[in-house]
């Protein structure tokens, strides 16, 4: 049996730069590949922000994995491929349950 995957999405994961190591590790057990892209940002909250494309499919189990880890669910924000290439940087939390 196939299953088709066809939504693609860009998940955005913000940590402590502290965090950033176990974040990397927790992605790296994930099921399937995930490419990171990651960034520094400077300021009053020097966050790590690390993205990463993955199908609408697979999001309960980035999300299941972060929790897991001992992430907060706050730090997960999702958007669609197509909007993410086209819109603002800004996106919603990844509702809890998705």
């Amino acid at each position: 049996m196939s299953v088709l995957l066809h939504s693609l999405d860009v998940v955005r994961v913000t940590v402590d730069p502290r965090q950033l190591e176990l974040l990397l590790e927790t992605l790296g057990r994930l099921p399937f590949p995930v490419n990171p892209s990651i960034a520094h940002h400077t300021g009053p909250s020097p966050d790590a922000v690390v993205e990463f494309p993955v199908y609408e499919e697979k999001l309960a189990e980035v999300r299941a994995a972060l929790l897991v880890a001992g992430f907060s669910g706050d730090c997960l924000a999702v958007r669609g491929m197509l909007d993410s290439l086209t819109g603002p940087s800004t996106s919603p939390s990844l509702p809890s349950g998705s």
